[in-house]
């Protein structure tokens, strides 16, 4: 069974990236996956968040602890132990564009964290949670694009930043519009 869900896996990203697109698509998501790696945008927005107004630091800061916690499970526990080669080592259909990673595939780290901090962010600013998602959404599919990771290492990655992000942020807190309030604007 496993190897028939491997199968259809690498199928799904052969056929992905068998089609011809514009090479502008090519920038925009070489230029989508540099913006998530290591977490840049999300620590950015956060950042961004704290000098707009200080009371958003508690939330800010356990965005932070979210995306330390989801780099280390990826990074140091997941990738080593699952072992999954890239795409673009396994299958000669597949070609990687821009980078070119070293390390193992399951989960994606940048599904992971961009998961992580939409889900964090969305915590003190409900209002923005759609563009927070598309952000995650658009970072996840740049590595399918991109050619250096399978959908089951973007749905892996998604599902270890939901995780992560929820135990520290402590959950769903806020309904409907209700959000932090900004109380010490400059």
């Amino acid at each position: 069974m496993l190897d028939n869900l491997l199968a259809i896996d690498a199928s799904l990203l052969t056929w992905l990236v068998s089609h011809s697109y514009p090479h502008w698509i090519d920038t925009l998501m070489v230029f989508v996956t540099t913006a998530g790696t290591r977490s840049a945008i999300w620590l950015a927005l956060g950042l961004f968040a704290v000098s707009r107004c200080r009371s958003y630091l508690p939330g800010v800061w356990r965005m932070g602890l979210a995306l330390g916690l989801t780099t280390f499970i990826v990074v140091a526990i997941l990738k080593p132990v699952i072992a999954r080669d890239r795409p673009f080592t396994t299958t000669r259909e597949t070609r990687a564009i821009g980078e070119y990673p070293s390390n193992y595939s399951f989960p994606s780290g940048h599904a992971a964290s961009a998961t992580a901090g939409a889900f964090a962010l969305t915590r003190i600013w409900p209002n923005a949670r759609a563009a927070l998602w598309a952000l995650a959404v658009l970072i996840s599919v740049s590595r399918l694009y991109l050619g250096v990771h399978y959908p089951l290492d973007i749905v892996g990655g998604v599902l270890v930043g939901l995780s992560c992000s929820y135990f520290v942020t402590g959950g769903f807190t806020y309904r409907g519009t209700v959000q932090v309030q900004c109380t010490d604007r400059d």
